[in-house]
């Protein structure tokens, strides 16, 4: 699951266990800016709900809300806490890239491709139209 592997990514550039029950209560500072991380992280680079993010940390999904707000100030306010949150991010999307995601480039080639494709089809229409032909009928049957 992705929540386990970023929870060890997180364990082992922090030394934070987020799986540790009194870590999850505790208040320190250190604690509540890994889970913000957490948080943060899986918002960012999955398709989570808020819901879920703060089942898999045993939280309500306002503290993770809460996380959302705020991290980017703690990390403003702390450059050691963005260089490790932008080391953990570069694993994590490793991670991800890794477990069968498409990479970001194929995205965009294939997202090129189709908006060409969708170029050609729509002049052809509009071609058709204009000109009133019979192919339009063949046009629409085809969408």
């Amino acid at each position: 699951m992705i929540q386990k592997e970023l929870k060890k990514i997180i364990k082992h550039e922090t030394g934070i266990d987020l799986d540790d029950e009194d870590i999850l209560k505790s208040q320190r500072r250190e604690h509540v800016e890994a889970r913000g991380m957490y948080c943060v992280l899986l918002r960012e680079m999955t398709n989570l709900t808020l819901i879920s993010i703060g089942k898999s940390l045993n939280k309500d999904h306002t503290t993770v809300l809460y996380s959302l707000n705020n991290f980017k100030y703690w990390s403003v306010a702390d450059p050691h806490l963005e260089k490790i949150y932008i080391q953990i991010k570069l694993v994590f999307k490793k991670y991800l890239q890794l477990s069968g995601s498409p990479k970001i480039d194929e995205l965009i080639d294939n997202y090129i491709i189709l908006k060409k494709e969708y170029k050609k089809l729509w002049d052809f229409y509009a071609g058709s139209k204009k000109k009133n032909k019979p192919e339009i009928k063949n046009f629409v049957k085809f969408l």
